[in-house]
């Protein structure tokens, strides 16, 4: 989940290699306090204690990582589409703010997982065996993510075949206006 939102994130904000540079250090911290569980874990004897657990420090670690990586990205991802909607806007363009509040709540439904675990683990409750579920809980919030868009955006839906064309011809005009617009913007963005 961590490295598709470190690309999402790439790709929003075009490529730039200096948006993704602290969330590449986070997911590498992400796999080295993974490679540190696994290697405290294959230790293990059977029939030694679980609590407390020696890799305690590496499993908090793993879910910082994590968490800090989601926020990051989705902080950024959220402002480069909020300041990319207020550039669509003023030109009549269809708004995209639907895209940021999907992609937040997403991101807010699996920091409530990580969050849940973290609180689950610190208690030492048997709802810390749920992170085996983590894979099934990632894979659904990406398909919701997938859902939303695909059901919220299609230009389809709009029953009225003419306002259709209206919408498409109009989307296809504003494009050379809204390209030229971004690229100023992006041209700011590189003197700041």
């Amino acid at each position: 989940m961590d490295a598709l939102i470190v690309h999402r994130l790439w790709i929003i904000w075009g490529y730039k290699k200096r948006v993704v540079v602290f969330p590449l250090c986070t997911l590498f911290g992400l796999l080295v306090s993974g490679d540190g569980v696994t290697y405290e874990f294959s230790r293990y004897a059977p029939g030694d204690e679980v609590w407390p657990v020696v890799a305690d420090h590496w499993i908090i670690a793993d879910c910082a990582f994590t968490i800090l990586t989601n926020l990051y990205c989705t902080g950024f991802m959220a402002y480069r589409l909020w300041r990319t909607d207020r550039i669509i806007r003023p030109l009549g363009g269809p708004t995209i703010m639907s895209v940021l509040r999907i992609i937040i709540e997403s991101t807010a439904l699996f920091a409530g997982w990580c969050i849940f675990f973290i609180a689950a683990y610190s208690a030492q409750s048997n709802l810390r065996f749920l992170v085996d579920i983590t894979p099934s809980v990632v894979g659904a919030l990406n398909m919701l993510v997938y859902m939303r868009t695909g059901m919220g955006w299609n230009l389809a839906q709009e029953s009225d075949p003419a306002k259709q064309v209206i919408l498409t011809s109009f989307i296809h005009s504003q494009r050379k206006k809204l390209r030229s617009s971004i690229a100023a913007e992006s041209e700011l963005d590189s003197v700041v």
